[in-house]
């Protein structure tokens, strides 16, 4: 069922429950950052290369991705254009003969 036009979907906005949790977990914030900084001396490879991606993507963000498409055998894509043309029937305004 569709909402009134200038009419929320929720109008008591998100729980209040999710605002407090949100709230607490940031609380940990820093003590969070300093454990994934001990884990990024970690003699284990993985769990130094997965703290670390932790840190660079929380401190500069996390890369953009690039998609790069292209057409058959890497081809570049040719834009297309396809147009269907019917006719509805006979009606007495028309002016098709």
């Amino acid at each position: 069922m569709p909402f009134a036009k200038g009419q929320s979907g929720n109008p008591g906005g998100r729980p209040k429950e999710v605002k407090e949790v949100v709230e607490l977990a940031r609380q940990f914030s820093t003590v969070a950052i300093m454990r994934l900084v001990d884990w990024v001396n970690s003699e284990d490879p993985r769990a130094s290369v997965a703290a670390a991606q932790a840190l660079l993507d929380r401190g500069w963000g996390k890369p953009m991705q690039s998609n790069e498409h292209s057409g058959k055998d890497g081809a570049p894509l040719v834009p297309t254009l396809s147009v269907t043309l019917t006719h509805r029937g006979a009606s007495s305004n028309s002016e098709c003969g």
